[in-house]
């Protein structure tokens, strides 16, 4: 394990973003929970790195995050397609995705959350803020595009405690 640079794992990020995704957990061992998304980002906030997740209001996740007030990022650095279509498509209302053996919960290094042990690089985070998004206030192309269900993300804005290559 080696820790990671700030500006190397936002590019990486960025990029696995755009190309399949990564994974966010939240809850802990017994019932953790899992999804993929496509956008976020690492950043500086209040003079600290901080990660920007949405997450919709319709999800599971939402929900354990709210709970929880912790997540973990896990990047993949090599191709992992089918576990992440896997875990954008099951609900984790319905199963719990790491008992479906695509996926392994590895243990964090300081929050209560699992990280995807297949994973390379992760980062893990702890809940300062969440923001509704306003419809009211969103340009209407975006609206269009992104909230025709009027599905709305909520954004949390989660301190990173941690950041780390588990391989290399």
């Amino acid at each position: 394990m080696r820790p990671a640079e700030f500006s190397e794992l936002a590019s990486v990020i960025l990029s696995r973003e755009s190309h399949g995704g990564i994974f966010v957990s939240s809850g802990d061992m017994e019932k953790p929970s899992v999804l993929t998304i496509g956008w976020g980002g690492l950043t500086y906030f209040w003079s600290r790195p901080v990660f920007l997740l949405p997450v919709r209001l319709s999800r599971y996740s939402h929900d354990v995050i709210e709970n929880c007030g912790f997540f973990t990022v896990s990047v993949p650095l090599h191709d992992m397609s089918e576990a992440l279509k896997y875990t954008g498509k099951v609900s984790g209302r319905d199963e719990n995705k790491f008992e479906s053996g695509i996926i392994t919960a590895g243990k964090a290094r300081m929050v209560p959350c699992p990280i995807v042990a297949e994973c390379e690089a992760h980062l893990e985070c702890r809940v300062l803020l969440k923001s509704a998004m306003d419809e009211a206030l969103m340009d209407a192309s975006v609206l269009s595009t992104h909230y025709r269900d009027h599905d709305m993300h909520d954004l949390y804005f989660g301190e990173v405690l941690s950041m780390y290559y588990t391989k290399d």
